[in-house]
């Protein structure tokens, strides 16, 4: 049998000796300025380079002019447009930019007028189908409301001169703050959740120039629309050269331009031209308002009577 160990001395206990915690490090004061910049939300993809596939310059026969000698009704016209309006999340995301509305229209007779009244809700056509045409050109311009007009979208540079002897492009636009749509999101989705395909931006191989660029969806499509507004050239807060000519310019609505490009995309060359309303059979553009209403007979003198429209858009409507 092996005994048991025998029991500690009876008495107090040695006292618990406790160590001291080591000494933090001093603490250290960062200058501001010496902070790297915070990361760009969201990342943005890297600036593309000049793609193989990318139009420099538009060929001769795309610029054809109503006022060519060998126009002849039916014949597709070059034109421009950007768009106002859009959905409320898409006018929060890029505020302050102004978009308007498009039931705030200047023809006045396609929703409610009144205190209460207006809204897109119960305006009276498809918002997709309607938009607001320059006043600079009268043959389309004077009579415009309710005339309808089939357009679809060119793929290339913005030109603020298009004929066949002279292509003059738009350097990329930018909102005040120094950044474009692209730079605030280029993941941004339009309303069918698709990202747009490329920056809008054509870089010249030759000095590095930023040209604003539009790629569309699908340039053999085509849709119809009915005219709700004027593009005035002079606003009560001053001059809006892009609808102030030499190209004719329409502004679409946000739904009728993301049917053609994404709308990162502010602007777009179009071809176009009149159609009756009705028919959607082309018609001639150099009769102005008198083909495209459908009107067979009108007296000359009447020919040249302007259509007052309304003033629309105002201080909260601005195009690119």
């Amino acid at each position: 049998v092996t005994p048991n160990p025998p029991s500690p001395p009876a008495g107090p206990h040695p006292p618990v000796v406790t160590l001291p915690e080591p000494p933090s490090p001093p603490a250290t004061r960062t200058d501001p300025s010496s902070l790297p910049p915070p990361p760009e939300t969201p990342t943005r993809p890297p600036r593309p380079t000049t793609e193989p596939d990318q139009v420099l310059e538009y060929p001769p026969e795309r610029l054809a002019s109503v006022d060519d000698a060998t126009y002849r009704p039916g014949d597709w016209l070059i034109g421009r447009s950007t768009y106002f309006d859009a959905p409320p999340a898409w006018k929060a995301k890029f505020e302050p930019h102004l978009f308007g509305d498009v039931h705030g229209n200047g023809c006045g007779s396609f929703t409610n007028k009144g205190p209460g009244l207006e809204s897109n809700l119960n305006f009276t056509l498809p918002l997709d189908a309607v938009a607001a045409v320059a006043d600079f050109d009268p043959r389309f311009y004077e009579g415009a409301c309710g005339s309808c007009y089939e357009v679809g979208c060119i793929t290339g540079p913005i030109l603020d001169v298009a004929t066949r002897e002279n292509q003059t492009k738009l350097p990329l636009w930018r909102m005040a703050s120094g950044r474009s749509f692209y730079d605030v999101d280029p993941n941004a989705l339009d309303s069918f959740n698709r990202t747009v395909p490329g920056e809008n931006v054509l870089i010249d191989p030759s000095d590095g120039t930023e040209w604003e660029y539009t790629r569309c969806w699908n340039e053999s499509r085509t849709i119809y629309i009915t005219i709700v507004d004027v593009c005035p050239c002079q606003y009560s807060w001053g001059k809006q050269s892009i609808c102030c000519g030499p190209v004719p310019h329409f502004d679409l609505s946000y739904w009728a331009h993301e049917l053609l490009a994404h709308p990162l995309q502010g602007k777009m060359m179009l071809r176009f031209r009149p159609v009756h309303c009705d028919t959607k059979e082309p018609v001639d553009a150099r009769k102005g308002a008198i083909a495209r209403m459908g009107v067979a007979d009108v007296e000359e003198n009447r020919s040249k009577e302007r259509l007052n429209m309304l003033n629309g858009g105002g201080e909260a409507q601005r195009v690119f």
